[in-house]
């Protein structure tokens, strides 16, 4: 009988301990930034896709995946406070073209969800974004 007592209040002890170093690791999960970045060509006649998306995986705290600027793109993102619609490098000049790409950013943001898109031509993106989309 005391072996089934002791028994019972290990797997409490246990079973108490547990949530709060689950919580801990999903809070940890949570605080991370996990984003999936793309471009895709537009054809400007039809505004329909007029080639293959390419993405590229960016992950913040700690930087990695595979965006070939993956430091330099986590801060960028961080200086707009996760919102790309916040982004404006005046990396270069826009001229006026037809539409011809949309870049897209979905994912988790320091624990927010994301999802924002937007369609433009290369100069005026390349100008805004600076490298952000580059990785075609």
């Amino acid at each position: 009988m005391l072996f089934t007592r002791l028994a019972t209040v290990g797997v409490l002890a246990a079973v108490t301990a547990f949530p709060a170093s689950g919580m801990a690791a999903l809070a940890d999960q949570k605080s991370g930034t996990t984003l999936t970045l793309s471009r895709t060509p537009i054809a400007p006649d039809t505004l329909q896709p007029s080639g293959p998306t390419v993405s590229r995986t960016l992950n913040c705290d700690p930087v990695g995946g595979d965006h070939p600027q993956a430091a330099w793109a986590c801060g960028v993102l961080n200086a707009a406070g996760g919102d790309p619609e916040r982004i404006d490098l005046k990396a270069g000049i826009c001229h006026f073209e037809a539409i011809g790409i949309e870049v897209a950013v979905s994912g988790s943001y320091q624990g927010r969800q994301l999802s924002w898109s937007r369609r433009s031509n290369g100069t005026c993106l390349q100008a805004r974004f600076g490298d952000l989309f580059s990785f075609a």
